[in-house]
């Protein structure tokens, strides 16, 4: 019995992993089975939301585009953008308060303004705590998915510990003794009539378990190990070529088709459903491709893209990983052209950038994700000015995820803790969006370039263009910068008040 369950099991995931394999080799797209599956699985997620009393989540991406932000108020360009000399500045107190007031000559007047150095500091620490909560929100998993995912799992763990409680206290009550046998006497000898407790009515509370137990038996029984198989056949296949190649060097086409063959197993592997929009405006020779980062999966599905008539392939770019994704990294130096950086190392860092304007400006395109680090899809990160030049040509690429059904966030500390939850994950839905190239227009400088691309792409994407980057969040160094910098707009705002002020009350006297 055990053994006939067994070879069924093992035949109905050899073909599942055929037919993906199939899908993959021959080229074929399979919208329309992955749109029904995906109905499907709003159909699930939706009646399990509504068993457990959950309401359903808004969409707010839209309303905070179109709302203005008080950050955005304070900061109508991007945080750094005038900031050239807060790097090389040590004290935080840039702007003296009293500095301000020069033009007030009366030294009772000047002793007035001493309270504003406490308020500027309250100012800066108030400014620095609004921005870490609201960058913050970018590096935690998306709010979709921890609505549509975690809270069911949350509220089935609370009614079990709910039932078990209730059994306990059933169970207790039953064994306690009666207080009147104890006396000596029954209720019946006190004339008292007793009534049979009525069992309350079990709700159906087994209903929206039942769902969640199914598809967790659906998501680590058939996709888990579907998903496995096609991911390890893909690292197979990528290491194959990498040995060949090196007795056998590839041409251009056949480099071309193997890399996006590797690169269309590995996202179905890895449980991605990617719609691409505007092919029109697919990125060619020469220029620079500027994406919003998700994950590190990203590239791959960027190279799923790729026509398979085309001479020459994306030019990788990334920080240099250990592990699992350092293994990567290696594999594909001998498949496709990569420019790695190490960010520790500030002659890196200058190098890398120098070699990417120079592939950018002869070959490429070059693959580039100038936020610098990766988010949920909640907010599009300030971009970094380096490769935003006169003469390069910039294609726009907004990635935009559909979180509900699985988030592709790298929050965990371990690769393989992440590779878990996204290989048991319903999919990882993403709507790649070809925007049209764009060029530096005249009289713009590289940081209002970088600010008009990052809006573009958020506004396609349907969120809103962060002021500051992920180094607020992550390093601290960052973050006294940006106290300092919020200071002294602050100072230079009150300076101007006070200057006004004066000017006011010199005409009265």
């Amino acid at each position: 019995m055990i053994s006939t369950f067994f070879w069924y099991y093992f035949y109905f995931i050899l073909s599942l992993f055929t037919s993906g394999m199939l899908l993959v080799i021959l080229g074929k797209d399979w919208a329309v089975c992955s749109n029904l599956y995906l109905k499907v699985v709003t159909w699930i997620q939706d009646r399990v939301l509504e068993l457990y009393g959950i309401n359903q989540l808004k969409s707010t991406k839209n309303s905070d585009t179109e709302e203005s932000d008080n950050l955005d108020d304070v900061f109508d360009k991007n945080l750094f953008d005038t900031a050239d000399s807060t790097s090389n500045d040590s004290d935080l107190e840039i702007i003296q308060p009293l500095e301000l007031a020069k033009n007030i000559n009366n030294k009772e007047k000047q002793q007035t303004f001493l309270p504003l150095k406490l308020s500027l500091n309250l100012c800066g620490n108030g400014m620095q705590s609004i921005a870490s909560e609201d960058i913050g929100i970018n590096f935690t998993l998306s709010p979709d998915y921890r609505h549509y995912e975690l809270v069911p799992i949350q509220k089935s763990l609370k009614l079990r510990l709910k039932l078990r409680r209730r059994r306990r206290s059933s169970l207790t009550g039953r064994l306690l003794p009666h207080p009147q046998k104890n006396m000596g006497r029954s209720a019946s000898a006190e004339g008292i009539s007793t009534e049979k407790r009525k069992k309350p009515k079990r709700q159906p509370e087994f209903r929206p378990r039942f769902l969640l137990f199914a598809s967790f038996v659906f998501r680590f029984g058939a996709l888990f190990p579907t998903r496995l198989a096609l991911l390890i056949c893909s690292f197979i296949f990528l290491f194959v070529c990498c040995i060949v190649n090196l007795f056998w060097p590839f041409s251009p086409l056949t480099r071309t088709y193997l890399a996006v063959i590797y690169c269309r197993m590995y996202t179905l592997g890895c449980g991605f459903i990617i719609r691409f929009h505007g092919t029109d405006n697919r990125p060619t020779r020469p220029g620079v491709i500027c994406a919003n980062h998700l994950s590190p999966n990203d590239v791959h599905v960027m190279f799923a893209d790729i026509p398979l008539n085309r001479d020459y392939l994306y030019l990788v770019t990334g920080q240099k990983h250990s592990g699992v994704i350092g293994a990567l990294e290696k594999l594909i130096d001998k498949m496709c052209p990569s420019l790695w950086l190490e960010r520790s190392d500030p002659e890196s860092r200058r190098q890398f950038s120098v070699d990417v304007l120079k592939a950018a400006r002869k070959s490429g395109p070059v693959i580039l994700f100038p936020e610098g680090y990766c988010t949920n899809n909640s907010q599009v990160l300030q971009f970094r000015k380096a490769v935003f030049q006169k003469d390069i040509i910039v294609y726009p690429v907004a990635i935009k995820q559909e979180s509900r059904y699985g988030d592709s966030y790298w929050k965990e500390n371990y690769f393989f803790m992440y590779l878990l939850r996204v290989l048991t994950s319903w999919a990882i839905v993403y709507n790649v969006h070809y925007l049209a190239p764009q060029k530096c227009r005249p009289q713009e400088s590289p940081i209002e370039f970088a600010a008009r691309i990052q809006r573009i792409i958020a506004s396609r994407v349907g969120v809103r263009a962060a002021p500051s980057d992920g180094g607020i969040w992550y390093k601290e160094l960052e973050r006294w910068k940006a106290k300092a910098e919020w200071q002294r707009r602050c100072a230079t705002e009150l300076g101007k008040c006070i200057d006004q002020v004066s000017q006011n009350i010199s005409i009265y006297d």
